[in-house]
């Protein structure tokens, strides 16, 4: 709601002909969008409060609020039957899937937290520093670019290509996690989950709530 009444009301006022950086916001005819767009940046900023105090409490109050079962809510699908948060490798095995709400069909049919016959080394990518310093170097090189600051955008291409030479040097693309890790990971979640009391749907809001919803659980 925030987006829409913030922007659509600007393609209004462009189709009027009001030019970007104006000093002209108080004209009449410009008065009525300008200030519907008013409203939608304060909801919009209201929105980003909101997310800042979600973040504090999360934060603050993350023992009371732990959920490391993982299925707060008698979840359905697949993303809700791993720990939260969840572990670098997702699933330990490669889940069966036979129906679009998975997870839901394995609780009702008492298939779900039951580790499997064996576990298998899990390879995946190795960590890598290009991301964020593509990232960082980009901003400044597109806000050099925009200010005509050459010498920061001289640096942000040479520190970006530097870093994508680097890594095309780099051999280690891989790390592996073992077997007996990933069994002792998914061993602990496991017995955690197994200590959990499920919650009933009327005690899902409270701090009563470690992760395991009853719901469909047998």
């Amino acid at each position: 709601m925030g987006f829409v009444f913030a922007f659509m009301p600007l393609y209004a006022l462009g189709m009027l002909g009001m030019p970007r950086r104006s000093q002209k916001y108080f004209e009449p005819v410009y008065l009525p969008y300008t200030i519907v767009a008013m409203i939608g940046a304060l909801l919009i900023t209201g929105a980003l409060i909101c997310m800042v105090i979600q973040l504090v409490v999360s934060v603050r109050e993350r023992h009371a609020t732990n959920v490391f079962v993982g299925d707060p809510w008698d979840g359905r699908t697949l993303e809700w039957s791993v720990s939260a948060p969840p572990p670098e490798y997702n699933f330990a095995t490669l889940p069966k899937v036979d129906d679009r709400d998975a997870f839901y069909v394995d609780k009702c049919n008492g298939r779900a937290y039951h580790a499997p016959d064996t576990y298998e080394p899990i390879t995946l990518p190795a960590n890598s520093p290009l991301g964020p310093v593509t990232c960082m170097t980009m901003v400044a090189t597109g806000f050099a670019l925009t200010w005509h600051i050459w010498w920061l955008a001289v640096l942000g291409i040479l520190v970006f290509a530097g870093g994508v030479i680097a890594r095309s040097f780099n051999r280690h693309t891989e790390q592996t996690i073992s077997a007996d890790e990933v069994r002792d990971i998914e061993t602990r979640w496991l017995k955690t989950v197994h200590e959990t009391a499920p919650v009933p749907v009327e005690a899902e809001f409270s701090n009563l709530n470690r992760g395991r919803a009853a719901g469909a659980l047998k």
